[in-house]
């Protein structure tokens, strides 16, 4: 009986998650006759390698039409592509960036709206998309020697769906849709991938105009307004630092510092047919010549087997006859500070090239400055890094893999939150992620899922794993969107997934058996697989029983509950992991760390255990060894204790390892190791971002109730740290404004603080 009815709510909640997405549906296709067009492109074959990285022009959709010689009061237009597009009405570019919102194509497709009344007139008017392939057609490069994208994401032809609704000032409207009246032509754009960049014939026009296709292969998922989701713009832009001339006649631009986005060349001296290379990366070489190696895809360097080889950033242009023209790639964006251009025959000046950051559009929500310019430079680098990877989902890097890991969102997602609005941000990606769990049967790794997952039923006979620690973001975001934001909706949207999750692991597994994880990534001294996945495992449960409280189902909240403490009990009971009192595994920092966050102990144990933490941090002169997790934990636990100037040690340290060795190694952005690669891991990864959540909470001293909605319940408790002797600041929250400053008078804090109405300190 018990799993017929677990059937039953399995089910039931596809069949409403479902449902909502067919109204939306319904309700626009009652007027909306739009179709999935596209151009003449033809995908190859799965297994055809060369054609698909052979010269493939993006099409070019265009329709004339004519509208009445009258006033207009309103006009939008929609437009759906779940490839990357340019829009443009009447030769005006719509869209800055052509980057539409990520999501599972077979789930939802996010449709994008803009107000166009001021580009309409009345009597001939052309509306034109040009389409790139973006995540809808990738390349099939083999990441990591195995991982072909074209295996797990759905994909198909470059195509999009639009209707353009015109309302003039008497009260008549008129509708323009994609149908099989648009025209399509093949465009500049030769060649496009995310990863490896675009080449661009600038000579070509579309030309040829033939009839455009019906799309057979469009995405299936439903067509939603992309909402309150922000989209991806250009959030900032500046001049190259240098140019630095190197032989052949290559030169090497230096943009500053390493962020996401494209770069706007201006080239001067060029002749009809001249072929203009941009090569990119996040490091150079002693010798001066760029560094691509940690930006390249996947880690596909030497490939003789399949193309493209060296699977490196690199845009290509063809002149025209101007004697100077404008280049910026459109179908793509790269990860990168140094650019290596070649094929110029005038030397270049820093001017001639200028960087556009991408980002979500997310908001400013928050403001930290204190009296320690190195610590004000390592706030701003971790803001660089997080604006780095929002680029529709919560990336891990922008350059080699730019994938939505839920490990990477556990460990970073409130040092997002006390830098940004995040509350539209996360209602997507939580949203994505339950998506995942509605098709694999478990919260997949990444979201959308790029790696072959097994699922509960891989997990059931062995040959599978949850990566607790890549699941666990889901009920941590749902808690971080009700704590900050308010946001009831979210938790009640997510919980089913939830539930429906820890009910399958229940049938999967028992607590004595739970699966290994990935664990604490990159740290120096690894904890456990086991023992960070038991952890997790712990949070999940306690987490979606909170839900279930609020929820009102009280049955649900006592059956996780009751298997968190016999989670607990056999945490604390294995002698693998507690060999002696307070002892976790082998005493790693990042071990101690993990049962402490999670009072994984009794409290005489956790008493125990936090002393074996504070007498390894002093004896290692305050250097950390943690990892993605457990960093995080670290700081906390140590302000939880009472010992937040070690804290502010540890955030200190100089040399390695350490924050401070980053910025004393020219560090722009954060880097994915606590060594510097220069040529595999990532320079730009939010990974070890959670030290940003630290200034505020620890510094500042603005800490957010456990068990507050909407930022409600706060405590204030400064810290003066680290020889600092002053910081202000503040956070935006649903209620207003809570604003903290306080610095050192005579040995004595002296604290100013502002709380909206309907705040309450603890």
């Amino acid at each position: 009986m018990e799993k017929t009815s677990e059937l039953a709510k399995r089910n039931s909640s596809a069949v409403a998650l479902a449902a909502l997405c067919a109204m939306a549906v319904c309700a626009a296709s009652a007027v909306d006759s739009a179709e999935w067009i596209t151009g003449s492109y033809v995908v190859p074959g799965e297994d055809d390698y060369a054609a698909h990285f052979a010269d493939a022009p993006a099409p070019v959709l265009k329709r004339d039409f004519t509208l009445a010689a009258k006033p207009v009061k309103r006009a939008v237009w929609r437009i759906a592509a779940p490839g990357m597009y340019d829009a443009s009405v009447n030769g005006k570019r719509v869209n800055a960036v052509a980057l539409p919102i990520w999501t599972a194509f077979d789930r939802r497709v996010l449709e994008d709206e803009y107000d166009v009344t001021a580009l309409v007139k009345g009597g001939a008017n052309t509306l034109a998309l040009e389409l790139g392939n973006g995540w809808w057609n990738p390349l099939p490069m083999k990441m990591w020697g195995r991982y072909n994208l074209r295996d797990t994401l759905p994909h198909g032809t470059p195509a999009a769906k639009a209707t353009l609704e015109v309302e003039y000032a008497d009260g008549t409207a008129e509708r323009v849709v994609t149908d099989g009246a648009w025209l399509a032509a093949e465009g500049p754009v030769l060649r496009n991938n995310l990863y490896l960049g675009e080449k661009r014939d600038a000579r070509r026009t579309a030309s040829e105009w033939k009839a455009a296709r019906i799309a057979k292969d469009p995405p299936k998922g439903a067509v939603l307004p992309r909402g309150e989701m922000p989209p991806v713009v250009v959030y900032d832009r500046w001049k190259a630092r240098s140019v630095a001339a190197l032989p052949d006649g290559r030169w090497l631009v230096d943009m500053g510092v390493n962020f996401a986005g494209t770069l706007r060349a201006t080239l001067k001296g060029t002749h009809d047919g001249d072929m203009v290379t941009f090569r990119y990366g996040e490091l150079k070489y002693p010798d001066g010549t760029v560094n691509v190696m940690t930006a390249v895809c996947g880690q596909q360097k030497l490939s003789a087997v399949n193309p493209p080889g060296l699977a490196e950033q690199k845009d290509t242009v063809i002149c025209p006859a101007a004697k100077s023209f404008v280049y910026e790639p459109r179908f793509t964006f790269h990860g990168f500070r140094y650019v290596e251009v070649s094929g110029l025959r005038e030397a270049p000046k820093p001017d001639d090239f200028e960087a556009l950051a991408w980002s979500a559009d997310v908001k400013d929500s928050a403001a930290f400055e204190c009296s320690d310019p190195k610590i004000n430079r390592l706030r701003d680098i971790c803001r660089r890094t997080f604006r780095s990877n929002l680029q529709g989902v919560q990336s891990d890097c922008p350059a080699r893999e730019r994938f939505g890991y839920g490990g990477d969102l556990a460990a970073s997602a409130e040092s997002f939150i006390l830098n940004y609005d995040m509350a539209a941000f996360y209602r997507k990606v939580m949203r994505d992620r339950c998506d995942m769990e509605a098709i694999h049967g478990v919260f997949t790794s990444t979201s959308p899922a790029v790696f072959p997952e097994s699922g509960m039923q891989g997990v059931r006979s062995g040959k599978g794993d949850l990566r607790f620690g890549w699941a666990v973001d889901v009920p941590i975001v749902a808690d971080l969107l009700l704590r900050y934001y308010g946001d009831m909706d979210a938790v009640r949207e997510a919980y089913p997934f939830l539930r429906r999750f820890l009910v399958d692991c229940a049938e999967a597994f028992d607590v004595n058996r739970v699966p290994p994880c990935i664990g604490d990534h990159e740290a120096l001294e690894k904890a456990d697989v086991v023992t960070t996945a038991q952890c997790h495992y712990h949070q999940f449960l306690m987490l979606t029983a909170k839900f279930a409280r609020l929820l009102g189902e009280t049955a649900d909240a006592a059956r996780f509950e009751a298997t968190a403490r016999e989670l607990e009990a056999v945490f604390a009971a294995a002698a693998r992991y507690v060999p002696a009192k307070g002892f976790v595994g082998n005493g790693r920092q990042g071990e101690e760390c993990f049962a402490i966050y999670h009072k994984m102990l009794p409290p005489d144990d956790l008493d125990a255990a936090y002393g074996i933490l504070r007498s390894d941090m002093i004896a290692h002169d305050y250097a950390l060894s943690t990892g993605i997790f457990s960093t995080q934990y670290l700081l906390e636990v140590l302000t939880a204790r009472g010992d937040a100037e070690i804290a502010g040690k540890v955030l200190t340290h100089k040399g390695f390892p350490g924050w401070y060795n980053m910025l004393d190694n020219g560090a722009t952005t954060l880097w994915e190791t606590w060594a510097q690669s220069d040529n595999i891991y990532s320079q730009n990864h939010p990974m070890f971002g959670s030290c940003a959540a630290w200034l505020m909470r620890g510094i500042l001293g603005i800490k957010v109730a456990e068990d507050a909605i909407g930022c409600d319940k706060v405590s204030i408790t400064p810290h003066a740290v680290a020889g600092i002797t002053w910081a202000k600041g503040h956070i935006d929250t649903p209620k207003g404004r809570i604003s903290v400053s306080w610095r050192l008078e005579n040995g004595q804090l002296k604290v100013d603080k502002v709380l909206p109405p309907g705040v309450v300190e603890l």
